[in-house]
């Protein structure tokens, strides 16, 4: 949980929202990996699209 509070607001709202299970793993990766908050949330949100597409057998 520590980590998780540690996280921009904007990648723990993305997180929040999210219909998937992400790893807060994932998000300090990305912010790691020179990626901005923003970049990171919009990152999130888009695969979390991606994944609940792909589960319900939709097209990307």
């Amino acid at each position: 949980m520590e980590r998780f509070d540690r996280l921009p607001a904007q990648v723990r709202s993305a997180i929040n929202f999210a219909g998937f299970e992400f790893a807060v793993r994932f998000a300090e990766r990305l912010l790691g990996r020179g990626a901005s908050p923003d970049v990171a949330a919009k990152i999130i949100r888009d695969t979390d699209l991606r994944l609940t597409m792909k589960r319900q057998g939709g097209a990307v």
